[in-house]
């Protein structure tokens, strides 16, 4: 009788307290959900591939996750203490894949009682075979050595590399430039190590992305024709006097800039050598330039100069 009475008493206006019953429900979940915050962080993606496919489409470096739970767990959590990543080492034919992003705990928080959701939830990529391909490399040259000094030659080494990325990619790529090697006030040889600007980001150098760049460093060598040079008569004797068909000529020379930027009047002369002439009479004499050490002689004029020598006043 009792239990009929009591089962009586609670399916008595039943709809009421079953409404009761689910608002009181519904109000500590909203005061849970009241309690509980929010904290957003980048995390790092970590891309999972095999030996034979690689992605062609870009993958960006991060993922935005979303912490809730209470204030006191969430904000104990570091970005170290997420992984994210997507798994491409399940596909093994080239196509199209839509691939979820997975996220996990690592570190002191994984058994701590918050939620993770992470966005984007997945990713389109594109998957193609990987090759590897031997392409050269050349020197990218900026700046200009020291004033009259040039780069003659530069040496590479290695002067070919390994690229290795999706193959679409990789057949188009003959050679490669080195980062740029700054000339700027070089005087001398000199030798240094240079990084390599790979022109597409998905194609990546198989082993060491550094070569050895070794410059030869000369000085600016120019022909320049020196005019007027003056003809000098040697050694003649006192006592004689002399006129010159000539008095002027040129001498076309080739050394270094700046020998030739150094240059006076004066430095270089046509000279004549008069020491063995003992008496009047018209002379028919050959030439010789004369330039400052470094200079070569490519050409000179008149090659041969007619002197008239006459007796001076202090002759017999």
């Amino acid at each position: 009788m009792r239990t009929r009475q009591f089962l009586e008493r609670i399916t008595d206006n039943w709809p009421a307290k079953i409404l009761s019953i689910v608002a009181a429900i519904l109000l500590f979940l909203f005061y849970r959900i009241s309690t509980l915050q929010e904290r957003f962080i980048n995390v790092p993606l970590h891309v999972i591939t095999n030996e034979s496919l690689v992605p062609t489409t870009s993958i960006p470096d991060s993922v935005r996750v979303t912490i809730r739970g209470k204030a006191d767990t969430i904000f104990l959590v570091h970005q170290e203490d997420i992984d994210a990543f997507i798994d491409l080492s399940v596909y093994q034919h080239a196509g199209v894949y839509r691939v979820p992003v997975k996220v996990s705990r690592k570190g002191a928080t994984a058994s701590a009682n918050f939620e993770i959701k992470v966005n984007p939830l997945e990713l389109t990529v594109t998957l193609e075979k990987k090759v590897t391909r031997s392409v050269s490399v050349t020197a990218y040259i900026a700046g200009l050595p020291a004033k009259g000094y040039q780069l003659g030659q530069y040496f590479l080494t290695p002067d070919k590399v390994q690229i290795v990325g999706p193959e679409s990619r990789v057949k188009g790529i003959d050679s490669i430039k080195t980062d740029p090697v700054d000339l700027n006030g070089k005087s001398q040889d000199f030798t240094e190590r240079v990084g390599l600007a790979l022109p597409d980001p998905e194609v990546k150098v198989a082993g060491n992305e550094m070569v050895q760049f070794h410059g030869v460093i000369q000085k600016v060598v120019i022909v320049k024709t020196i005019e007027p040079v003056d003809i000098v008569a040697l050694d003649l004797d006192p006592k004689l006097k002399m006129q010159l068909s000539s008095t002027t000529g040129s001498i076309q020379v080739q050394g270094s800039q700046l020998d030739l930027e150094n240059l006076r009047q004066g430095d270089a002369t046509l000279d004549v050598e008069c020491s063995k002439i003992t008496k009047p009479g018209v002379y028919t004499l050959p030439a010789k330039p004369s330039v400052p050490r470094g200079l070569v002689v490519l050409s000179y004029s008149p090659e041969k100069v007619t002197l008239t020598i006459t007796q001076g006043s202090g002759g017999q």
